[in-house]
């Protein structure tokens, strides 16, 4: 019979159960930015598959395309009213995109501080319901189930198109 010192055996314990914090994704590196619907904002890494940033605040395009102007939001996350999140683990279609969404997820991180803020104009013929936006985040901190932290000092997505385009 071989003895095994416990000592060696806890940390691949600890990782094959799930429970250990995973290695938090660098948002700083996702410079692929993507808009679209109203009001729908993605980041992802160069190399795609891997991990997302998706932001989302219903109803600020048709707000902007009605008051023909510019509309700034600021809210403090959390907020009931934005839906932020990174995501990890393996996805196989863009945000935005038509294609089937396949995916593993490996951790969700949703905002527990900081700030969102949309800036939102229309673009187009008035009908069209399109235009271009910004999403900035300030001083954001994400936290996963299992203990995972993004934090992020000042991020940028934009100017991005955003509204729907038949096709």
């Amino acid at each position: 019979m071989r003895l095994v010192r416990l000592a060696s055996i806890i940390p691949w314990l600890a990782g094959a159960c799930g429970d250990s914090p995973e290695e938090p994704p660098r948002v700083e590196l996702f410079t692929q930015h993507v808009g679209c619907a109203d009001v729908y904002f993605g980041a992802e890494p160069p190399v795609g598959g891997t991990a997302y940033l998706a932001a989302d605040t219903p109803g600020l395009l048709a707000q902007a395309r009605a008051a023909g102007a510019t509309v700034t939001t600021t809210f403090t996350l959390p907020d009931e009213r934005v839906r932020l999140e990174v995501v990890t683990g393996r996805m196989l279609r863009r945000p935005c995109d038509d294609t089937p969404w396949i995916q593993q997820v490996d951790a969700v991180y949703h905002p527990t501080g900081g700030t969102a803020r949309f800036t939102v104009g229309p673009e187009g013929p008035p009908d069209a319901g399109l235009g271009r936006g910004t999403l900035e985040l300030q001083g954001v901190t994400l936290e996963s189930e299992r203990g995972g932290v993004v934090e992020i000092d000042r991020f940028v997505i934009g100017p991005v198109s955003l509204g729907w385009l038949p096709g």
